[in-house]
């Protein structure tokens, strides 16, 4: 203390120096070094029942006291209800309870810090609850809170916190740093905002209800991630970073649900549901998004961008008026990677009715490829005389998909019966009563394609067992013209 220094230099503080303040500070302000618990536990119950606190209806400041030990307000100084209570830029060494504490008033925490354990486990807020700028070094326990009014936790920076349980009617996490293991399961809330929050721990959202809207716009989850069982209202998770696994299973997205420019390592939606109109797109999808046995029905799943071998899995998906594109999922679908051929012809035949339903006629020609690609492997091993049936139509005309593929067997099979005409010398013109040899390779080429389309002008004529070759290719051409006109025919009237 100052020679002549007649108050605490401390904002706002009238009080006397403490006289082994080294920098003029009453008691409350004074370093930890300058007290002793004895006086300084002296001082405090001294202060809460001061008359000026009690004729305030126990409003009390403790604006940037200083605690250098352990403090449990019900229990050493009997505070249990705090009409307003003024925490801001206090700073607690130890360990702080506010454990089943009721805030009556405006409860003001905004950039305090606690080095020790902080807990508020039971307690009421009635009135705003401003954390703002705080730091929580220790571990912080917010479990069973009731927020009847905002909870204002913005650019807060957490150690290991714990919310379960507790009640919100809106929190503010916005530009928060979680740096230990947070557990926020079980929470009800009405809106919640998590805007470029920072989670550099596991999280845990399980059970929790967001009954009317959640923001984590830009927010970043380093580590596995948990929303099994949440119930959202709306939702928008916008540039948000997953860096490792994120569960959403189980989850009910109730109203409109924004997944846009996300990056996900690993996202796992199984028997999710989406009742609302969702919009999933991401920047980046590293190992493997899962949709099994999700609701995902008229939502827009677009610009997926999984990334060199990563995965998708509709195993046993509601797919129905689902947005999608045949190039976002190609080389993609998981049981086709693990060459689990039957389950892959499941997924494309999901694909394909869906592709369907939402008019995407080429897209749906794809998938309908595929999903016969993928019953002509299974085949393979087990039952090879239908895996040589499947592999010929598949040649022939792509299953039905590839209609001009017959152009070129029509081709082939031109050349090569005009050849053996040539070669083997059984073609002869007509003239009249005589037959002359045809010796030249072009009218050879014509007597093919007038057997082949089966036109038969007469005047030429095949001789020996050439005839036979003739009869087949004649054969064969009114089979493979028809098959085109089918092919082609379904391929473009639509289904």
């Amino acid at each position: 203390m100052t020679e002549g220094q007649s108050r605490c230099t401390h904002e706002r503080c009238v009080r006397v120096p403490h006289e082994a303040s080294s920098n003029g500070r009453c008691i409350f302000h004074a370093r930890a070094e300058d007290k002793n618990k004895k006086e300084f536990d002296e001082a405090l119950r001294g202060y809460v029942s001061l008359e000026e606190v009690r004729e305030r209806e126990k409003a009390y400041d403790f604006r940037g006291f200083i605690f250098p030990w352990d403090i449990d307000f019900k229990k050493d100084l009997g505070i249990n209800t705090f009409a307003d209570g003024d925490f801001c830029h206090a700073t607690f060494e130890g360990n702080a309870s506010f454990d089943d504490a009721t805030f009556i008033g405006i409860a003001s925490f905004g950039g305090m810090k606690c080095q020790g354990t902080l807990s508020f486990h039971g307690a009421k807020f009635e009135a705003e609850a401003d954390f703002r700028d705080s730091i929580f070094e220790g571990k912080s326990i917010f479990s069973q809170v009731n927020f009847e009014q905002i909870g204002w936790f913005s650019k807060v920076v957490f150690g290991e916190v714990s919310f379960a349980e507790s009640t919100f009617r809106s929190i503010m996490f916005a530009d928060a740093i979680f740096k230990g293991k947070a557990s926020l399961r079980d929470i009800t809330c009405e809106t919640a905002n998590f805007d470029r929050a920072i989670f550099e721990d596991e999280v845990d959202f399980l059970g929790t209800t967001f009954n009317d809207e959640a923001l984590f716009r830009d927010a970043v989850f380093a580590k596995f991630t948990v929303f099994s069982y949440v119930k959202f209202g709306f939702t928008e998770f916008y540039g948000t970073v997953f860096s490792e696994e994120v569960n959403f299973s189980f989850a009910t997205f109730k109203e409109r649900t924004y997944f846009t420019d996300v990056r996900f390592k690993y996202a796992d939606f199984a028997k999710a549901r989406f009742l609302g109109n969702a919009t999933i797109s991401s920047k980046s999808i590293e190992e493997s998004i899962s949709f099994e046995e999700a609701s995902i029905e008229n939502i827009t799943l677009s610009s997926l961008n999984l990334k060199g071998k990563a995965q998708i899995n509709f195993t046993e998906a509601r797919l129905r008026n689902t947005t999608i594109k045949c190039e976002d999922v190609e080389d993609h679908i998981k049981q086709e990677i693990d060459k689990d051929y039957r389950e892959a012809q499941e997924i494309y035949l999901l694909l394909k009715n869906n592709f369907h339903s939402v008019g995407r006629y080429d897209d749906e020609s794809w998938a309908f490829k595929k999903e016969k690609d993928m019953e002509r492997k299974s085949y393979c091993h087990a039952r090879p005389l239908r895996w040589l049936g499947s592999m010929f139509w598949n040649l022939l005309y792509g299953y039905g998909e590839r209609p001009f593929r017959i152009f070129g067997w029509c081709a082939f099979l031109l050349l090569f019966s005009s050849f053996v005409y040539w070669f083997s010398k059984g073609v002869f013109h007509v003239i009249g009563a005589d037959l002359v040899l045809v010796e030249d390779y072009w009218n050879n080429l014509y007597f093919s394609v007038v057997t082949f389309t089966t036109l038969g002008y007469g005047d030429f004529r095949p001789v020996g067992t050439i005839k036979i070759l003739a009869s087949i290719e004649a054969l064969l051409g009114i089979f493979l013209i028809a098959l085109f006109i089918f092919a082609f025919a379904r391929k473009t009237g639509g289904r």
